[in-house]
């Protein structure tokens, strides 16, 4: 159990020390000046992958401090989490989540919140056309 908590904590500092930040004029690395999925997708791997999963699926690398892993990412949609909640969430954290809000930009979190609804389907599945029913 102790050894979990370590393996998280140290996971969570290491991604909070990861330069979001890239020096002034590094090629390839400028800030996006427009939120973008793609974006966001390339974020996802870098600060989110080890607690929610490659997939957002909740099959985490790490587990939290009590034992279970974080919350999944790919059925948010189920409960009510909208675009401007995912971007607060993002910024300023959720109980064990840390909030990334002092260490990425407004258009990073917002690129993130984005991705995040990417892995959410944006609305039910059509029905097959052999039960007769349309989707309007």
């Amino acid at each position: 159990m102790m050894a979990g908590r370590w393996l998280w904590g140290a996971t969570v500092l290491a991604s909070l020390a990861w330069p979001f930040h890239p020096q002034p004029g590094h090629p390839g690395h400028e800030r996006p000046k427009t939120p973008s999925v793609v974006e966001g997708a390339r974020l996802y791997q870098r600060a989110c992958l080890s607690c929610h999963g490659p997939r957002g699926d909740g099959q985490a690398l790490v587990l939290l401090p009590d034992g279970t892993t974080a919350p999944r990412l790919d059925q948010l949609s189920e409960q009510g989490k909208s675009l401007p909640r995912l971007t607060q969430i993002i910024s300023k954290g959720d109980g064990p989540m840390p909030g990334w809000g002092s260490v990425m930009s407004p258009v990073e979190i917002e690129s993130l919140a984005r991705y995040v609804a990417s892995l959410n389907p944006s609305s039910p599945p059509s029905p097959s056309p052999k039960d007769g029913r349309s989707n309007p």
